[in-house]
């Protein structure tokens, strides 16, 4: 526990009965302290305090993090909020900060288990995609990106007893078809995204090398 947060439970046992001292106690207590300080502080380092996805730290170091996802394909979705300096603008960004964290809830509850969504800055969001073996790449990624749109564009957002809509612009590049590192791959979607928000915005714009 850490000033009221749960972190989990820390379990000693012995092979007989076993009566801990003092000693013993203090010992597991200040082991339970480590623990838990060192995964709030990694947690830290990965997390965006504001919405609780991970963060640009997280996406530029993924491959380290997830070595055993080198020889996977995966599509890296780069998402920016159509006309979010309204909700700042018109309402404070306090509003804007409540639009943030619901579009990062309907990320999360959209995609697909195995896949890893990001805050990187801002209105930018990061989902990495990983299709199972046996779907196609393309065509699962336009799937879940068009769902991702769908929901986000009809998930209302409470702001001075009325609803508001938001909707967003994705770019997206494909590992390791477009690149295999992730500084390229977010240079490619970013480009990509910037398409789609020129084209009309509420777009999908895959990456095409010029």
């Amino acid at each position: 526990m850490n000033e009221g947060e749960i972190i989990g439970t820390l379990c000693a046992f012995d092979i007989k009965p076993h009566v801990f001292k003092d000693y013993d106690l203090i010992l597991i207590k200040s082991l339970a302290a480590l623990i838990s300080h060192t995964i709030l502080l990694e947690k830290g380092i990965i997390r965006d305090p504001l919405s609780g996805l991970y963060n640009r730290h997280f996406i530029d170091n993924y491959f380290e993090y997830h070595k055993d996802k080198t020889n996977d394909e995966m599509a890296l979705l780069y998402i920016d909020l159509d006309h979010f300096k309204f909700f700042n603008d018109s309402f404070g960004h306090d509003a804007g900060d409540d639009v943030i964290k619901k579009a990062a809830e309907c990320f999360l509850q959209t995609v697909p288990e195995g896949s890893h969504v990001a805050r990187i800055g801002g209105d930018e969001f990061i989902v990495l995609l990983h299709p199972s073996h046996c779907e196609d790449l393309m065509k699962n990624t336009q799937q879940n990106a068009e769902l991702l749109l769908k929901h986000l564009s009809t998930m209302p957002i409470h702001i001075n007893g009325n609803d508001h809509f938001v909707s967003a612009s994705v770019g997206i590049s494909f590992y390791p078809h477009n690149g295999t590192e992730m500084e390229s791959l977010l240079k490619k979607a970013d480009r990509s995204m910037y398409l789609a928000k020129e084209s009309g915005r509420k777009k999908i714009q895959y990456f095409h090398q010029q």
